[in-house]
């Protein structure tokens, strides 16, 4: 065993052992190697016999700061094609620098592995393992790597990107929409993974980047390990025996116990940084690792609900049911997942769809059963009205599957073209799509605000929506986008007269009664000619629809 590896391996054995008593502490020291065991009891002899007021610090710490530290390059200096800029991060496993490419002029990452490790076969190994892993996946939500030197320097080139870690954000609790819309995008990234039979084994925040449009980036693929009935000189990685790898903290109970990893145990570790997110504190945490591990293995962590009661519930129970202790109750896959994270995005959070309200807000169970028995008795009057000769639909497609959220839906008259509003550009713009196709066009891409709420005429040639451009109000444009045209200095959810001269609109737009605002929002028919209003006498009203034959608004 080299020097860097018994350091390691000492640093690593001290801390397990600091808060066991002396007995068990002998238990495990006399499986260890002599060299091994007797440098970690001298850290134990010293840490036991120093006075409270040894520094204020751990003997192992006091110990640390007289190994002499691993020279980093400095900036400016050239490894290969690559001009070294500023430090970035730094792990066990390397040092990220910020680098130029000289070949290609674009800016990259570079991960430079540490002396102490670049001497040690097994830290080379595990840094090959890293390449070769992100090499076997292509997934825009994982790190794209670019270049490696396994053989000189030892680096690895990736893609650059530009965010904040999961763990800056994770310090207090996040809005509902912007964790599903993280963890949608997680476990796209572990499905592609996993199908490849590649598992991370150290999902943490700090390995999860959201660039500031919104797109997430699965980071490090340091631990993985290929998921294959292989001899195990073709793995990527051999774990030793007695060691566990990962951060402890996210670790799942297999993993703990020193079982293999399976992909529930990615989704494990998935679900204790989703409840970190959501609840601003981490599903398992103690003084020392045994206590951290304990709770893993035997403790159920705090119901999220309790740390967040205006957690939607539903979301909450996912939390549960990753973070179960059996795999076998946890998601069976990474697309299990992803499907109710999408089904929560699209039926449970109408609020996280509305620009205009941002702020996640309670359900009201009284409401949401109204509706549900609103719609069953719909679908009962339907089915029993229904003639034989018109079957039920047969089949249902996806018509886009974007990870950005999504609202107002509306169906061209010929039922060739879709038209909805999409966040998936940092604001909310206007999109038009054909049923048949994929790709979907930006109708408002200029727009400085958001443009939301879009409401197809009769004939399918025009778009009336909302916009907040320009102090907002209602605007038409043509089912192109072109000529924008402001035809109301306010107003909310437009709904098309038949004959495609007049709007009816509501002046606010609240989503439930319990937060409604105040004044009152009344609801207002615009002639479209001569751009005169006047009021409905209806009280306190929003989202009117016109009826078809035009007598009635509901």
């Amino acid at each position: 065993m080299t020097s860097p590896e018994i350091h390691r391996r000492v640093g690593l054995l001290f801390d397990r052992l600091l808060s066991l008593p002396a007995a068990e502490r002998e238990a495990l020291l006399a499986a260890e190697a002599p060299e091994l065991a007797n440098s970690v009891r001298a850290l134990l002899l010293a840490q036991d016999r120093a006075p409270d007021s040894f520094l204020g610090r751990p003997a192992l710490e006091v110990a640390a700061k007289l190994l002499p530290p691993d020279p980093l390059p400095a900036p400016g200096q050239q490894l290969g094609n690559y001009t070294l800029g500023r430090q970035i991060g730094a792990g066990g496993m390397g040092t990220l620098f910020e680098a130029h490419d000289l070949k290609l002029n674009r800016r990259v990452a570079i991960k430079l592995l540490p002396a102490a490790i670049a001497a040690d076969p097994e830290g080379i190994r595990r840094f090959q393992q890293e390449s070769q892993a992100i090499t076997l996946l292509n997934h825009p939500n994982i790190v794209t790597i670019f270049d490696a030197d396994l053989d000189g320097h030892h680096f690895i080139v990736t893609e650059f990107v530009e965010g904040q870690t999961l763990r800056h954000l994770a310090s207090e609790p996040l809005e509902l929409s912007l964790i599903l819309k993280i963890a949608i995008q997680i476990c796209a990234a572990l499905d592609a993974a996993h199908s490849a039979s590649i598992l991370h084994r150290d999902i943490k925040p700090e390995n999860i980047m959201l660039r500031p449009d919104g797109v997430v980036k699965v980071l490090d693929f340091g631990l993985a390990k290929l998921n294959r009935n292989s001899d195990p000189q073709q793995e990527l990685l051999h774990t030793r025996p007695g060691t566990v790898a990962g951060t402890i903290q996210y670790l799942s109970p297999e993993r703990v116990l020193g079982k293999p990893a399976l992909p529930q145990s990615d989704l494990f570790s998935l679900g204790a940084v989703l409840y970190e997110l959501a609840t601003g504190t981490p599903p398992f945490f103690g003084p020392t690792d045994g206590v951290i591990f304990d709770k893993i293995l035997n403790h159920r962590p705090t119901p999220a609900l309790e740390l967040c009661p205006s957690l939607d519930p539903h979301f909450a129970a996912i939390l549960d049911r990753a973070l179960e202790k059996d795999p076998e109750l946890r998601f069976q896959s990474a697309r299990d997942l992803r499907s109710s994270l999408l089904l929560l995005t699209r039926d449970s959070r109408p609020s996280a769809l509305l620009p205009a309200q941002r702020k996640s807000q309670p359900k009201s169970f009284w409401l949401w059963s109204a509706i549900t028995f609103a719609l069953a008795a719909a679908l009962a009057y339907s089915l029993f009205t229904r003639p034989q000769s018109q079957p039920l639909p047969s089949r249902f497609d996806f018509l886009n599957t974007g990870f950005a959220a999504e609202a107002s839906p509306n169906l061209t008259p010929d039922g060739k073209q879709l038209v909805y509003a999409s966040e998936r550009n940092g604001n909310w713009d206007i999109f038009l799509q054909r049923t048949s196709g994929t790709t979907a066009i930006n109708l408002t891409p200029d727009s400085p605000g958001d443009d939301y709420q879009p409401a197809l005429s009769p004939d399918g040639a025009h778009i009336a929506f909302r916009s907040s451009r320009d102090g907002g109000g209602l605007y038409v444009m043509e089912l192109t986008g072109e000529n924008p045209k402001r035809v109301a200095t306010n107003g909310y959810y437009p709904s098309w007269s038949p004959d495609g001269k007049f709007l009816v609109y509501c002046s606010d737009a609240f989503t439930f009664p319990s937060i409604r605002g105040n004044p009152i929002s009344r609801l207002a028919i615009l002639d479209l000619a001569t751009g005169s209003s006047h009021s409905l006498s209806t009280g306190d009203a929003v989202q009117p629809a016109w009826s078809p034959h035009g007598a009635r608004v509901a």
